[in-house]
């Protein structure tokens, strides 16, 4: 049986229409530093940093690992979604691979959360395997607000580096539905560029 290590970084590329965005308000001025990243315009950029602002503690709800967030228009101060990473890690007795995630992720048992259309694929990434999920969903429109629903498209990556047992989940989403395919595609070229490092295999 070949032996398994933990992740020890990955490295990734993004596009220019999105910006890293810290997942705790210890960083002051990164929501100014994020709408100069993504947005022309003094006044734009003002409108979009305090957006990001008012939007980061749901941002955040979930408690990702990692946050960037996606301005398709400089012209626009407006962000249309967000890509979240959550970095998976079992303990040593066990591996995460795509046919045990697949069961923990059907059926879906998510509270507050309804799956209007999903598709689930398998793929095969430069750093592994993966399973791709792509779906809309009906949930609550904010924390603040759990009363009021949208639906949101999201594409999930979850990503099984080879040789690790540890794995990675890239969650991208949107509420502008009419921008999906945009972010299929810019989420795929993400995960196309994802690098893994891992740590040495303990003898």
């Amino acid at each position: 049986m070949t032996a398994l290590a933990h992740l020890q970084s990955y490295e990734l590329s993004i596009p220019d229409t999105w910006a890293s965005i810290p997942v705790t308000t210890a960083e002051p001025g990164w929501a100014q530093e994020a709408a100069v990243q993504l947005c022309d315009g003094e006044q734009e950029r003002a409108d979009l940093a305090a957006a990001l602002e008012r939007s980061h503690p749901d941002m955040v709800a979930n408690q990702p690992d990692a946050l960037w967030v996606w301005v398709p228009d400089r012209t626009v101060p407006n962000w249309s979604g967000m890509m979240t990473m959550t970095w998976l890690t079992p303990d040593n007795t066990w591996r995460l691979d795509r046919a045990t995630y697949r069961e923990l992720i059907e059926p879906d048992h998510r509270s507050g959360v309804s799956a209007m259309e999903r598709v689930i694929a398998d793929v095969d990434l430069p750093a592994g395997d993966a399973l791709l999920v792509r779906e809309i969903v009906e949930r609550s429109e904010s924390t603040m607000l759990p009363w009021r629903k949208a639906l949101q498209e999201n594409v999930i990556y979850a990503l099984f580096p080879a040789g690790s047992f540890d794995a990675l989940q890239f969650m991208f989403s949107t509420m502008a539905l009419h921008l999906g395919d945009v972010l299929a595609d810019d989420a795929a070229a993400v995960l196309k560029s994802v690098r893994v490092t891992l740590d040495e295999v303990p003898e």
